[in-house]
């Protein structure tokens, strides 16, 4: 390592060294000065007043025909009155003028006038027979009005002629009739893959694709792939499929307020498990012999019977031991 630290005194102070004989400047003190200074100034605004405006002496009073502005000539030389202002507020007529201007329409034809001009007797207004008489090219407005149009063998831009070919002459090609329908859009044949769901438990790039045929692979909505447990609870977020439909929410069952399916009732028990399920509505207290015929009756193959099964002679038994008055 190189030591080129320049080496400096400890006790060194840097700033501005001030005489001994001028008191220092403290913070405090300065805040205190400006302080006096702002409210001086405020002071001083305050005390001002405004200074009123000076009236001129009654000798020094223009005349009250005086107007600014260079004044315009009136007439000229010649007496003809070039001022652009007679032009825009024209002085009344004369009654000599009017007298004059009423005798010169009286002896012109209606719609003419006399002018006076002096034409030469080869001059001839208009056109002989619809035709250009000059053949000087500078001669007039007809030429530049009259454009000649050049046919390349196409169709005119709308309203420039007239069409005289055949009325029914279509140019372009004519657009054909498809086959498609609104039946056909409706009810389009799809084929069976096109109209199958998409699967996404399998991987379409080459070289990812499964395997094995038994499952797809992911993270299926409906899990058929792992065993559900045997009571439901609110900590597993698992789709097992065994949840009721709408259809159930909107009709429910009549034990499905008790937390029963009506699938319960169709589930095969054993007979100890009915006979214990008769006692405890109050039937057959005595002797189990007419429950033993009657299980024999409804049992299957596994020796086993349902509830509803067994719906008919309860209900029988229930009228015999409630009879209607």
């Amino acid at each position: 390592m190189t030591h080129d630290a320049k080496s400096k005194a400890l006790n060194k102070v840097f700033g501005c060294k001030k005489p001994t004989d001028q008191p220092e400047d403290h913070v405090s003190d300065l805040f205190a000065l400006q302080e006096n200074e702002y409210s001086a100034l405020v002071l001083n605004l305050s005390g001002r007043k405004e200074p009123k405006s000076i009236s001129l002496p009654e000798f020094m009073t223009q005349d009250p025909h005086y107007r600014h502005g260079v004044p315009s000539n009136s007439k000229s030389t010649e007496g003809i009155v070039d001022d652009a202002k007679v032009l825009i507020y024209a002085p009344p007529p004369s009654p000599s003028s009017i007298k004059t201007n009423n005798a010169k329409r009286a002896a012109a034809d209606p719609g003419a006038g006399k002018h006076n001009y002096k034409w030469p007797k080869l001059t001839v207004f208009g056109r002989a027979n619809g035709m250009v008489t000059s053949t000087n090219s500078s001669a007039g407005v007809a030429e530049a009005l009259v454009t000649s149009c050049e046919d390349h063998g196409g169709s005119g831009r709308s309203g420039e002629s007239t069409r005289t070919s055949n009325i029914h002459q279509v140019f372009g090609v004519s657009t054909k009739a498809g086959d498609s329908s609104t039946a056909s859009c409706l009810s389009y044949p799809w084929s069976a893959h096109d109209d199958s769901g998409d699967d996404l438990g399998k991987s379409t790039t080459p070289g990812y694709r499964n395997v094995v045929t038994e499952r797809a692979f992911g993270c299926p909505s409906i899990r058929t792939d792992i065993k559900r447990y045997s009571r439901s609870s609110v900590a597993d977020s698992q789709n097992y499929g065994d949840e009721d439909e709408a259809a159930r929410l909107l009709k429910p069952t009549l034990f499905s307020s008790l937390g029963l399916d009506i699938a319960e009732l169709s589930k095969p028990r054993s007979k100890n498990f009915l006979l214990g399920f008769v006692k405890s509505i109050g039937l057959a207290r005595g002797s189990d012999g007419e429950f033993d015929s009657v299980f024999e009756s409804i049992q299957d193959k596994s020796e086993q019977a349902s509830i509803n099964a067994l719906s008919p002679w309860l209900q029988q038994t229930l009228l015999n031991k409630c009879p209607a008055d």
